[in-house]
């Protein structure tokens, strides 16, 4: 028993030993608390970390701390190295202790936080929603200010950033701002991708900062709040597709569009319309392309296609389209107070159309009723109803305009009853049983019962001019008006049309009515007709001469006309002369009575003219010139102060065998001239002028055709063809004694007619009675002189004198030799003279014209010519064109006149004699080029005719 108490109390004592020995050795073990920081995220409250020195086992903790405004420590146990206490006003004590696992306590430190230790860091935000708008490819992002726990009124700033595809690249981060107001608010922010939402995923994340300005302590960015993801279409296992799907864009817009394919498909390429874009790569199911600056499209859109392989491709359609412009000239009235009826000009049209087109309503701000406008696109001015309120005059409209791009607005404010534009009357009528008055009755589809009408009527007649009467009227719901027109002409064919508008506030005029036309009865005609009487050369008839009444005074068709001759009231005679006469005779003998002419129509007679047979004394009136005029006969006379009643002009129209009619007017006392106007005073007027200007015309066309005949003899003669022409016929007996006619052959080139007067040596003149000219009667101007004493010589062809041997021919013809003919020219415009008045020929002065078709080439070096050749030459004919001395000077512009600047001139004409040309060309070479003329040519404008 003994062993075993002994055993138990060594036992005890070894566990207190132990116990001892363990207790110790946690006391030396445990630190101090340390690194305490303090963080608020509301400025109420204030959450303060700490660490300790050494990570033995430890039991709770307490926590104390004391503040100006609190004296006694508040002290609580925590099991947490975390407590949240208020924020002192500027300092507080903190005291920590820790103990140990069985409670006792074995560290303890103290700490003095001041205010600007405090660090301000607001609670992390917390994405409440993020909702993506695919049509629109837009986020709108939701999330709590959660400003209930702030002071208000402070300034708090939100960061939002966008991130992209599977790595997360970030695409943007914005700034967005608001203002705290003490009340938990939920924000809303949208944003809008530049890349369709389906292309690829897309993460938001988003963190805040508020601007606590009166806070001394540091402030810093709050952390980011958990990612919320919006995904694409490429994570999806079956999602394909080109992206957007049918999209209304701004013109000039940068437009991103991307082709999703399923796993194991791979894009070939994408085009937008005709053209291919290099491709930006997404993701592994997912490519792009960038259409910058997109500039408009048809109306059907622009194609964008995928090509995923040869037999496989997907696509979209883009619309690209303007925004609207603002509505012109909006402008809002009424035609019949039911509807009111709003106009205005689009501007530039939008270029969409369909369910894409431009869309239009019409909001009343008064009343609050807004109407969907439904508009034609084709049309230029727009145009929308809206119907007029019960009790309301002013309306406040707004037109509002939006269509897939954007919107826009215009407003008006009318008052209604200033804004009235009547329908086009209907229904016009005329209607009267009355030679000067009509009633007109029309309808007006509209209530206008609340304003006045006034009306205007367009009174037309055919001798008259167009007239408008105006009158005012209460309006009335879907009435008939009517109105009464006066001071009508009788027997006159009238045309009415009606047109409306509001009386008090004037606004537009309504259309014009259909024309409806009334003609007035008759009327006695307002006066009688203009008399006048001859007494036959014998003195024993009478005859009496009216003129007709015009048709504003015989107020209806005169049928007749009665004459009367009264003596001492007694009736000689009596006749009624039927239209269309306008005079008669009544045999008198030598009585004188008065006459008296009555116009009749069908209702009634005219006031009676009278006038006496006496005939009126005229011999003290002398007429004081007479002066025939453009437009008529002036005639003036003397005045004659005892001339009470006035003066009657007479005349007669006289055409030389018929006779003479009568005719007159009637002038006031103090006239004392007049102007005799008629018919045929009219067309002699006309006339004369239109004879002057044809006299004239006819005059110039002569001058011109003589001086045309004179300028084209002069310098273009006619060559005849020798075919042709009979003036190249001669009898060779002439000079050979052969009595054959034949006709003369030249080779290769015949002129056709040549006439030339040329001043030379005297010589005997030469003529060819064979040759008939056609002009032998026509003068031929004189070469240079005035006298006809000079000699002349006048040559046409003649047989062959001199033979010639040319031993050197142009280059172009063939080798031999060829015989050129010289032949006398004679004149074809002298008169023929008998066979035995024919004069000795000189062989040698006359020797003729030479060709220039085939001139010896030694002709062409003159400054080797002996003196001998050139005196022979200048006896040798007819060189034309060359002697300047041979022409006419009598004319200005003639070579050697005196008002000539150049004495030696030459025309340059085809017959000069430095010419090499042709003057006619061969029969088959017609079409040949002609030799252009050097020099001043009349070749335009004086044509040499055709050959006969």
């Amino acid at each position: 028993m003994w062993k075993n108490s002994n055993l138990r109390c060594l036992l005890a004592l070894a566990i207190l030993c132990l116990r001892s020995l363990i207790y110790s050795q946690e006391i030396g073990s445990l630190g101090h608390p340390q690194n305490l920081k303090c963080v608020t995220h509301n400025l109420h409250k204030m959450i303060c970390t700490w660490d300790v020195s050494s990570k033995g086992r430890h039991g709770q903790t307490d926590f104390c701390y004391t503040t100006n405004d609190l004296p006694p420590p508040v002290c609580f146990k925590t099991k947490e190295k975390r407590v949240e206490i208020p924020v002192p006003q500027s300092s507080t004590m903190v005291t920590i202790t820790t103990n140990n696992i069985s409670g006792a306590a074995f560290a303890a430190k103290e700490f003095e936080i001041h205010k600007k230790d405090i660090s301000f860091v607001p609670h992390t935000p917390h994405i409440l929603s993020l909702t993506p708008d695919f049509s629109t490819s837009t986020l709108n992002l939701k999330w709590s200010d959660n400003g209930s726990v702030f002071p208000y009124g402070l300034d708090a700033f939100w960061q939002i950033q966008i991130l992209r595809k599977e790595a997360m690249e970030e695409v943007t981060q914005v700034t967005y701002y608001s203002k705290l107001t003490h009340e938990d608010v939920i924000l809303s922010w949208n944003w809008t991708s530049d890349m369709p939402l389906e292309c690829t995923s897309h993460y938001v994340k988003i963190r805040c900062y508020v601007n606590v300005t009166q806070f001394v302590g540091p402030k810093d960015w709050s952390d980011w709040s958990p990612v919320e993801e919006v995904p694409g279409k490429d994570t999806e296992p079956n999602g394909s597709g080109v992206f957007p799907q049918d999209t209304v864009v701004a013109v000039g817009s940068d437009v991103t569009i991307c082709c999703v394919h399923e796993e194991g498909q791979q894009i070939q390429r994408m085009t937008y319309g005709p053209e291919i874009y290099p491709m930006i790569h997404l993701s592994s199911r997912s490519s792009a392309i960038r259409v910058l600056n997109a500039s408009a499209s048809d109306t059907s859109g622009t194609n964008v296609v995928c090509i995923l392989s040869e037999d496989e491709m997907d696509g979209t359609v883009l619309f690209v389209g303007y925004a609207p412009d603002i509505p012109q000239d909006l402008s809002c009235e009424t035609s019949n107070f039911l509807i009111i009826k709003c106009t205005w000009k689009p501007g530039r049209p939008s270029g969409l159309y369909g369910k894409r087109r431009t869309k239009y309503s019409l909001f009343e701000r008064t009343s609050g009723k807004n109407v969907s406008c439904e508009v034609n696109e084709m049309n230029r001015e727009r145009v929308c109803g809206f119907p007029v309120l019960a009790d309301q005059k002013t309306y406040d409209f707004i037109l509002g305009v939006s269509n897939p791009i954007g919107q826009t607005e215009s407003s008006l404010l009318v008052d209604l009853t200033q804004r009235v534009h009547p329908k086009t009357p209907e229904k016009l009528t005329a209607s009267g049983n009355s030679s000067t008055s009509v009633g007109l009755r029309w309808f007006i589809n509209g209530s206008f019962a609340e304003i006045r009408l006034l009306c205007q009527i367009e009174i037309n007649s055919g001798h008259s001019e167009r007239k408008l009467h105006n009158v005012s009227m209460p309006g009335g719901k879907f009435s008939t008006y009517t109105a009464q027109l006066n001071a009508l002409h009788p027997y006159t064919r009238y045309q009415f049309r009606v047109r409306c508008s509001a009386a008090d506030h004037f606004w537009r005029w309504s259309g014009w009515s259909r024309i409806d036309e009334h003609t007035t009865l008759e009327a006695p005609p307002a006066r009688g007709p203009d008399i006048w009487r001859e007494r036959s050369p014998s003195g024993k008839s009478l005859k009496i001469f009216w003129k007709p009444l015009s048709l504003s005074e015989a107020n209806g068709k005169i049928v007749s006309h009665e004459v009367s001759c009264y003596l001492l009231g007694t009736p000689l005679e009596y006749k009624e002369v039927t239209e269309p006469s306008n005079s008669t005779e009544i045999k008198l003998g030598k009585k004188d009575c008065v006459i008296s002419v009555v116009a009749k129509n069908h209702a009634g007679s005219s006031p009676p003219s009278r006038i006496t047979s006496v005939e009126l004394p005229s011999d003290n009136v002398k007429t004081d010139r007479a002066v025939a005029m453009g437009n008529g006969i002036y005639i003036s006379w003397n005045s004659y102060p005892n001339m009470t009643c006035g003066y009657i002009l007479k005349w007669c129209h006289s055409s030389g065998s018929e006779p003479c009619s009568v005719d007159w007017q009637k002038f006031p006392s103090n006239t004392t001239d007049a102007v005799i106007k008629s018919a045929v005073g009219l067309i002699i007027a006309i006339l004369i002028p239109v004879a002057v200007v044809v006299l004239l015309g006819v005059v110039a066309s002569i001058f011109c055709y003589r001086k045309r005949e004179w300028i084209k003899e002069t310098f273009y003669p006619e060559i005849p063809n020798p075919e042709n022409s009979k003036a190249l016929q001669f009898q060779k007996n002439i000079c050979e004694g052969n009595k054959t006619l034949k006709t003369l052959e030249m080779n290769p080139c015949t002129p056709n007619s040549v006439e030339v007067v040329e001043t030379r040596s005297a010589a005997p003149k030469i003529e060819d009675t064979e040759m008939m000219s056609p002009a032998a009667d026509t003068t031929v101007p004189e070469d240079g002189s005035d006298s006809e004493t000079e000699n002349h010589v006048v040559v046409s062809y003649c047989p062959p004198i001199i033979e010639e041997e040319i031993s050197n021919p142009p280059m172009d013809e063939r080798v031999g030799s060829s015989q050129v003919v010289y032949i006398d020219i004679q004149s074809m415009y002298q008169p023929q003279i008998k066979p035995e008045e024919e004069p000795e020929i000189d062989l040698v002065t006359t020797a003729g014209y030479k060709p220039q078709m085939q001139l010896p080439i030694s002709a062409l070096k003159i400054e080797s010519r002996s003196p001998a050749e050139e005196e022979l030459d200048k006896t040798a004919g007819y060189r034309p064109q060359a002697n300047t001395n041979a022409w006419n000077m009598d004319t200005p512009d003639s070579p050697g006149s005196v008002e000539s600047n150049n004495e030696n001139a030459s025309f340059g004409s085809p017959c000069s004699i430095n010419s090499r040309q042709f003057l006619l060309p061969p029969k088959d070479d017609e079409d040949s080029p002609k030799p252009s003329n050097i020099g001043w040519s009349f070749t335009h404008f004086f044509q040499n005719k055709p050959n006969d």
